[in-house]
């Protein structure tokens, strides 16, 4: 398959940056072209050789925007500058592509924001979990399971000093007010096990101010070899977060078989009812929970992820049945 991804930052440390490096891992017997607005050298910036990195800029100006609904129709016709595609991955602040390329399916990856401006361009919008948020209008659009491949990104591991004998672990940006941070600030001075936060400003830059809280151990941009450390020797996983795309914090402790406290959101739609998780629904019910421990999270249970779902062989095999049907439906129509 040729497949194209739009995404607006390729390496740095987020979310949307793990999602790109884990497609193209993925895919790396595919032929994998990626539209990037900024490359961030980072342990997420996948290595040359398995895909092909173009630099774009994120809107075209005024008036040539109308080249967006003009193009597609000539380049049907004559071909598109960066020819076709069979699969076209749109990251919501990604630049849209179709005035530079075709493809036969394309979809919309919300990267747990609302992408309602898109629809017009890219109607399919790509659900990173089974019943999990909805950031678009459903009678409006169309709707497809597309999970991210979850996979380690390193097995290195580097100590990091200064850990208390247990702990709990969060790991997220604060970057916007669905993360949670408020309600760490708020809880974390009553947790019965001191927790650990990591966060990085390597992508977008942060406050200083929003990450000095009172109960918490700051590990300030970690390594990936810090994280898997980090993992390793957390006693439990916390997510504070009040929504998520996908949750990729989340994910690696399923990866690492944690205890996870969070909310139904995301990934963890994949693993809801499965020994490990413990559910919460509201801040009132977090705050009783952290009053314990993990060992009382599990009431004797042992944490048990079957994470077949999110393997990367999935990953390519729904993207193949998803460029099999349109093509069965539309043999000579790429879109």
């Amino acid at each position: 398959m040729r497949i194209a991804i739009s995404t607006r930052w390729i390496g740095g440390i987020g979310g949307t940056e793990r999602c790109v490096w884990s497609m193209v891992r993925a895919l790396r017997a595919h032929d994998v072209v990626v539209f990037a607005q900024e490359v961030i050298p980072s342990e997420l910036l996948p290595a040359p050789n398995e895909c092909e990195v173009r630099l774009v800029s994120k809107e075209l100006p005024w008036p040539w925007t109308i080249l967006r609904h003009v193009l597609p129709a000539k380049h049907r016709v004559l071909g598109a500058p960066h020819g076709h595609f069979d699969v076209y991955l749109h990251l919501r602040q990604g630049s849209v592509l179709t005035h530079l390329i075709t493809s036969t399916v394309r979809g919309i990856n919300p990267a747990g924001g609302d992408v309602r401006s898109l629809l017009r361009d890219i109607p399919i919008v790509l659900s990173e979990a089974p019943g999990g948020e909805v950031f678009a209008p459903p009678a409006t659009t169309g709707q497809r399971l597309l999970p991210p491949p979850l996979i380690r990104v390193s097995d290195g591991v580097e100590p990091v000093s200064g850990l208390p004998d247990e702990f709990l672990l969060t790991v997220f940006n604060p970057y916007e007010p669905v993360k949670g941070a408020d309600i760490l600030a708020r809880l974390a001075p009553t947790s019965a096990l001191p927790i650990v936060w990591c966060f990085s400003d390597r992508t977008v830059p942060l406050d200083a101010d929003t990450t000095r809280v009172p109960g918490t151990i700051p590990v300030h941009d970690p390594s990936q070899g810090a994280l898997q450390y980090l993992y390793s020797r957390a006693s439990g996983y916390v997510s504070f977060s009040r929504r998520e795309g996908f949750g990729w914090a989340v994910a690696d402790a399923l990866l690492h078989g944690l205890p996870v406290l969070t909310r139904k959101t995301g990934c963890v739609h994949f693993v809801t009812g499965q020994s490990g998780i413990t559910l919460y629904e509201d801040e009132a019910a977090l705050e009783v929970k952290l009053s314990g421990r993990p060992a009382d999270w599990l009431a004797g249970e042992k944490v048990t992820y079957d994470l077949s779902s999110l393997s990367p062989e999935r990953f390519v095999e729904r993207l193949q049945c998803w460029v099999g049907d349109a093509s069965a439906r539309r043999p000579s129509e790429p879109t």
